[in-house]
């Protein structure tokens, strides 16, 4: 069950919210999960952006004399990592936001929360895989990132978490409740 229907959930039957108004609620909700999702797009903006910086630094530099022609390592190392790593941050992203906006609402029975070995703020990225169910498709195991503290993460092994799956992505889910 998601956010949204627990939330409908508290308010009298007798005001009939449910009936009256899932669908814009549903809506809504769907629209913060979109914007969310795509947070890694600008990130990786940001890093590709300061991998490039170098090479437009220092090309001129080396052209004009005022560097050693050596430098020029720098400046094709350093786009060549960031700008990689920022290109597949952007891709990230972008898959996520369609994911979120072209889905199908469902459920994650999450199997397993591994630590990718990445940190952010020094806060692990964890890998959650789950077996997704979507009505009228076949079970499948799909996985997404989050941020998590690893004692956070310890107990959800088990739990059915609200998902946004998309066929063009099977592997791949967004979690609805964030």
């Amino acid at each position: 069950m998601g956010v949204v229907e627990t939330f409908v959930k508290l308010f009298p039957p007798n005001l009939q919210v449910c009936a009256q108004s899932i669908g814009a609620a549903q809506g809504a909700h769907r629209q913060q999960v979109v914007s969310g999702a795509g947070g890694a797009n600008w990130i990786g903006w940001i890093i590709l952006i300061a991998g490039l910086t170098p090479a437009f630094i220092v090309v001129p530099m080396v052209v004009v004399g005022e560097a050693p022609v050596f430098a020029l390592i720098f400046a094709i190392v350093f786009p060549l990592a960031f700008g990689g790593w920022g290109l597949k941050m952007i891709r990230a992203g972008r898959r996520s936001k369609l994911i979120a906006q072209t889905g199908k609402r469902g459920t994650g029975k999450i199997l397993a929360v591994n630590m990718t070995g990445t940190r952010i703020n020094g806060v692990p990225l964890m890998k959650i895989d789950m077996m997704v169910t979507v009505p009228g498709h076949p079970p499948v195991q799909a996985s997404c990132t989050k941020l998590l503290q690893p004692q956070n993460a310890a107990g959800l092994a088990g739990r059915e978490v609200s998902v946004i799956w998309s066929p063009a992505f099977p592997n791949e889910v967004v979690l609805e409740d964030g």
